[in-house]
């Protein structure tokens, strides 16, 4: 899943119009480090960063983007935590000895590439020594958490992250702990009918500000006065429009679930 973003020059004369002359598109400012001070979605990379982000220009095509106490990037391939703070966006340009130049402004979104001498097309990466970045998770809900009661700031991540980040050993670990618990004294479904029954309900859970589902027998959700979503919800968005669907997958003898799509707010909501 390689982050792309393609500027065309109409794109472009449209936002130079539209914008006010002080959101105007521009390279980094010269100075060496600057901080965001608003929450930015870098164009095409589909995850956000968070307000307080360190950025400093390394020259026409590259920007270092460290991010603030408290979150780490998701990187594809990464097995184990911790997780990396500090990764590069590069702008790459298709035609041989011609290149982009990266922009970065907040007033219009934050970072992107934007043609300089490029005579081909302009391509963004967001990567890390370790590979490529694919979302940005909070550290700090770093226990597996259902409590309603506290606030959990959502990790943000790209489209398809999801497999990625539940193909670690570590988080598969931290989650079957909890469904070990869930079915402690009682037998584990077959999922596939649980999921039908009105005698079983979804929990939401957060780690790492990820949230996803997991399947509990009602009398569980009662004894342990967790918020029960009743099984015949589906996913939906609640902000505004776009996709929104249920998806699942197996973990070492259970199964966990989560919504994923293009809209804000894609949840389980009963219609």
């Amino acid at each position: 899943m390689k982050p792309i973003i393609n500027f065309s020059w109409i794109v472009l004369i449209a936002l130079f119009s539209c914008a006010k002359k002080e959101s105007k598109i521009t390279a980094p400012p010269s100075k060496n480090t600057f901080t965001t001070v608003r929450l930015i979605k870098p164009d095409g990379i589909g995850f956000e960063l968070p307000k307080g982000t360190r950025i400093t220009n390394l020259g026409d095509t590259i920007l270092q983007v460290e991010l603030p106490e408290g979150y780490a990037y998701l990187v594809a391939g990464a097995k184990k935590l911790p997780y990396l703070t500090f990764a590069t966006y590069k702008c790459v340009c298709s035609g041989i000895g011609s290149t982009c130049r990266v922009f970065y402004q907040e007033q219009v979104g934050g970072f992107g590439c934007i043609h300089d001498n490029c005579t081909g097309s302009c391509t963004g990466s967001f990567s890390s020594r370790e590979g490529e970045v694919i979302g940005v998770l909070n550290m700090r809900n770093d226990e597996i958490t259902a409590q309603n009661k506290s606030v959990i700031e959502n990790a943000s991540l790209s489209a398809n992250a999801m497999e990625e980040f539940l193909s670690s050993p570590d988080i598969q670990q931290v989650i079957k702990y909890e469904y070990d618990v869930i079915y402690d004294r009682l037998p584990v479904p077959d999922f596939n009918e649980a999921e039908k029954s009105k005698g079983y309900v979804y929990v939401k859970y957060y780690l790492y500000g990820v949230s996803f589902y997991l399947l509990a027998p009602r009398e569980v959700t009662q004894v342990r006065s967790i918020d029960a979503i009743e099984t015949s919800a589906s996913c939906g968005c609640t902000s505004n429009a776009g996709t929104c669907e249920k998806k699942s997958k197996g973990l070492l003898g259970y199964r966990l679930y989560w919504c994923e799509g293009t809209c804000n707010g894609c949840a389980l909501t009963i219609n």
